[in-house]
């Protein structure tokens, strides 16, 4: 727990969204890590190594004349240190064979959970995959190693993140898409978990993708 001295100090927090195909793209070693049990504890021991990269990469954000290109490589850098510091091993090698989902019941939900087309809440996934819902809790965390209801809030907040940042749909058809029955839920949703709401999310990915297509100036 960390209490700040100077309580009027100005805060800046960096918060990286790892995502599954990113990360497999940065190393092979990460390609299972969509898989449930991939991060065995929820938090690290923040060592001198990531302090003093991150310290760099707020440097270069925060720099006028940042370099696109340089930043990429510090994220990527922080990112594989990160998740080498905190991914269970065994599970980079091989995270089917601990987790290989047996129970066919507990396969046909994440099956709907992955289906974003036809978004069903966990009410409804647990009826239709034959289960009481406390006894679906008990099997789902049994056979993944985490509860239905973080599972599925990843997938939502994956998909939220590829539709704001990326296919830049609008944020009422996201929201619907997922299956909020308000955008001011979806909102809400987002901002707990991404910690800016869609707006602001969106906002800031497009100009950091503009930064990054802005052609090179040459001396003439």
């Amino acid at each position: 727990r960390y209490t700040p001295l100077d309580t009027d100090a100005r805060t800046i927090f960096l918060a990286l969204y790892l995502e599954p195909a990113w990360l497999a793209r940065l190393e092979r070693a990460f390609m299972t890590c969509n898989r449930p049990g991939f991060f065995p504890r929820p938090g690290m021991v923040i060592g001198p190594t990531i302090r003093r990269r991150v310290r760099d990469l707020i440097v270069m954000l925060r720099a006028e004349d940042h370099d696109p290109s340089l930043i990429s490589e510090t994220i990527f850098t922080l990112a594989a240190e990160v998740m080498h510091g905190t991914a269970a091993t065994g599970l980079i090698h091989d995270t089917v064979s601990q987790y290989g989902f047996s129970d066919y019941r507990i396969r046909r939900a994440i099956r709907m959970m992955h289906d974003i087309d036809a978004p069903l809440g966990l009410e409804q996934i647990a009826q239709r995959a034959g289960l009481s819902r406390p006894r679906f809790n008990q099997l789902f965390r049994a056979c993944t190693g985490v509860s239905p209801g973080i599972y599925h809030a990843s997938l939502r907040l994956e998909f939220a993140v590829n539709d704001l940042g990326i296919a830049r749909r609008p944020i009422n058809l996201v929201s619907d898409a997922l299956g909020f029955s308000a955008q001011s839920n979806f909102t809400r949703f987002f901002q707990q978990h991404v910690g800016v709401v869609p707006s602001e999310f969106r906002r800031v990915a497009e100009a950091l993708r503009n930064d990054g297509q802005q052609p090179e100036s040459r001396a003439g």
